[in-house]
């Protein structure tokens, strides 16, 4: 071996501090490994967070204890100072292999362990060695029954679940919340029940009986009617964890009222809307009675509601819903027989159902059958007043229909002497009327005239089942075309017209008949003269079209009055 050594010196002689150094350095040099390892390590008197190990010694001058959570590989220590402590995971680590020092001891053969972890599984091994415990020298070979293992005590006293042969649990079953009604029909005289423990270990009693975790209990009876609080309705589930911490659950059974045996019939529907109606019934023989609504129609889906409270709320979808049916609870009513429900959708179809009970709002035995008009339907007026498509006998629309857009423009040939539009509602309930005259959807208009070099409007109003009212509007503009028997020597002047009179110069001097049209193809003005000198002083300021024939020849021009 190798060394280096520093020495210090006082006053004192030399020779005394060498002495005791060699002697330090040649006990832990002349220090041999232990031949016989500890062995038989068991565990007694273990806890959910403790136990005690016991072992039969090797032959070291002493042994440490290390123990770990789970099982791992045998540490291999180093030969040096490690602190201990009887509380699991506080001695020192063998550097981060999670084998933590329990105890060193030179005689004692057990020590009591603590600061553990119900139901974990440890690992504890014993080293023996031989030096002082700060200079130890380990034998690190394993032995029999040395490492072992052991887990500690469950301290898991809840279930899992618990379900009920008849009858329904409030709240919803949850671990941690120990008291519970059930609402059981009034013809089941007797349950059941299975509880199914959290912990394999653990073991349960009902009402003091004992049950194997996930099999039904003995069966349960003489529950008084619509009393959950008698002696013979109370039903006591307790759980005993491995370690003997006991955790009761108890149920309180409330058998409720028989249910009424005549149905709600005749349900109907009135006042109707987009978002709402108003639904009324011939009362049955109950107590009380629940309206419920679901959105859509499926044969055979009638739920059958739960013996349990149900929040109303006249919106339809914010009552409680019976299971994830779909099926809201609208109303609960003792002798009314009418309701106006609203939050509807346009255009979609609803169904709905009225349940007699007996007893209390909260603890209701319904009558679960169906009867004449029970359930009913009923389908939301649609609000849609869009057309899906408009195609017009002549000319092109612009922009490209969308029924979004509400204003075009068509041109249309000057030969064109009328137009029919053909507009498509997009939901089949709604009317259309063209320029005031109604229009079956998918069917041409009545022919409207156009007249050349005018815009003609045409309006189609769309009214939805609901009465929701959209009016789309086209502007027919047709050219003026090229007039192949022109008045010969046509003049128009002054063009804009500032004082109300206009000249019209011609080659011949024959009588001509002037007409003015306005921009819809209304005609505004006409007069047959031989004079030049016209007067439209009536005319207001605008834009015109001044359409003038004279020998069979016929003449257009665009007139501005100012």
């Amino acid at each position: 071996m190798n060394s280096t050594f520093t020495f210090l010196f006082s006053k004192k002689p030399f020779l005394v501090y060498v002495i005791a150094f060699l002697s330090i350095f040649q006990m832990v040099d002349a220090q041999t490994v232990p031949t016989i390892e500890a062995s038989n390590l068991t565990f007694t008197n273990t806890t959910s967070t403790g136990t005690t190990l016991n072992w039969t010694n090797g032959n070291g001058e002493g042994r440490i204890v290390f123990m770990r959570e789970g099982v791992g590989s045998v540490p291999v220590p180093d030969n040096i100072y490690l602190k201990d402590d009887t509380v699991f995971g506080v001695g020192d680590q063998i550097g981060t292999t999670g084998w933590y020092t329990i105890f060193k001891t030179n005689q004692n053969n057990k020590v009591v362990i603590t600061g553990l972890s119900p139901g974990k599984t440890y690992q504890a091994i014993v080293l023996e060695f031989n030096g002082l415990p700060h200079y130890p020298s380990y034998l690190t070979t394993t032995s029999a029954g040395n490492p072992a293992t052991v887990t500690t005590l469950s301290n898991v006293a809840t279930l899992s679940n618990l379900s009920l042969s008849a009858g329904v649990l409030t709240p919803v079953f949850s671990s941690e919340t120990t008291d519970y009604v059930a609402n059981v029909p009034n013809e089941a005289s007797s349950i059941t029940v299975t509880p199914v423990t959290t912990e394999t270990h653990a073991m349960v009693k009902v009402n003091r009986v004992a049950v194997v975790s996930g099999n039904p209990s003995q069966v349960i009876g003489n529950f008084e009617v619509d009393n959950p609080e008698a002696n013979s309705s109370r039903i006591t589930i307790e759980v005993t964890a491995q370690d003997g911490t006991v955790k009761t659950y108890i149920i309180k059974v409330r058998r409720l009222m028989p249910a009424p045996t005549i149905q709600t019939t005749g349900l109907a529907f009135t006042n109707t809307t987009a978002t709402g109606t108003t639904l009324s019934w011939t009362n049955g023989n109950g107590s009380g009675r629940t309206v419920f609504m679901r959105e859509g129609v499926e044969a055979g889906s009638v739920p059958v509601p739960d013996n349990i409270y149900f929040a109303e709320n006249k919106v339809f979808g914010l009552g409680d819903q019976i299971r994830t049916t779909g099926w809201y609870t609208i109303v609960k009513f003792n002798n009314q027989n009418t309701v106006q429900i609203t939050g509807l959708t346009p255009g979609k179809t609803y169904q709905a159902m009225v349940k007699e009970f007996n007893g209390w709002p909260g603890y209701p035995s319904f009558l679960t059958v169906t009867a004449a008009g029970n359930p009913a339907t009923v389908t939301a007026l649609s609000n849609v007043a869009t057309l899906s498509n408009v195609s017009l006998s002549t000319g092109t629309l612009d922009p490209v229909f969308s029924f979004g857009t509400m204003a075009y423009t068509a041109k249309v040939p000057n030969g064109a002497s009328s137009i029919t539009v053909t507009p498509v509602t997009t939901d089949s309930h709604a009317t259309i009327k063209v320029n005031g005259v109604a229009v079956t959807s998918g069917n041409p208009s009545q022919k409207i005239d156009l007249v050349s070099g005018t815009s003609t409007v045409i309006t189609i109003e769309v009214t939805s089942q609901d009465g929701t009212a959209k009016t789309y509007t086209i502007t027919t503009e047709k050219s003026l075309g090229v007039i192949s028997n022109k008045i010969e020597g046509f003049v128009v002047y002054p063009n804009p017209v500032q004082q109300g009179k206009v000249y019209i110069e011609t080659k011949s001097t024959a009588m001509k008949d002037v007409k003015i049209f306005d921009m819809s193809g209304r005609m505004v003005f006409f007069v047959s003269t031989t004079n030049r000198e016209v007067n439209m002083e009536s005319l207001q300021k605008g834009v015109y079209i001044l359409k003038v024939r004279q020998d069979g020849a016929e003449s257009n021009e665009k007139l501005i009055i100012e």
